[in-house]
Formats: structure tokens, sequence, C-alpha cells
């Protein structure tokens, strides 16, 4: 399993960033092919420093 945590407010999906990564998305195709699971939640940090879950799951848009 391989999992990705989106730390930015209001994020709503992951998406591998093929133009910075191509080798990471390169990976994680493979890794689909051979039944890995991939993963990602949304959480943010107050100013008090408490850490907040936004969504326990995103959507993992494919790009893969």
């Amino acid at each position: 399993m391989i999992f990705f945590i989106g730390a930015l407010p209001g994020v709503e999906k992951f998406k591998s960033y093929e133009k910075g990564g191509l080798k990471i998305t390169k990976l994680l195709a493979d890794a689909s092919k051979v039944g890995v699971e991939i993963h990602a939640l949304s959480l943010s940090l107050l100013p008090d420093g408490s850490i907040v879950l936004e969504k326990p799951s995103l959507k993992i848009e494919e790009c893969y």
C-alpha cells in the first residue's frame, strides 16, 4: 500500500504530477498494475498546532 497526505486546506483529490515527477508517475503505474493499493487523505494544520483530518479518503485521479 502507498499512502499520500494532502496537507493543504480544501484539497479535493490526489493526482501524480507527471511534469514534475515522471519517474514517480511510472512507478505508481507499475505498482498499481501488480496490485499495490494507492490511497490518500487530506489534513490541515491549524494555527494553534492542532491537526484536523479533513477527508480520510481523497479521490485518486489515475494518471498512471
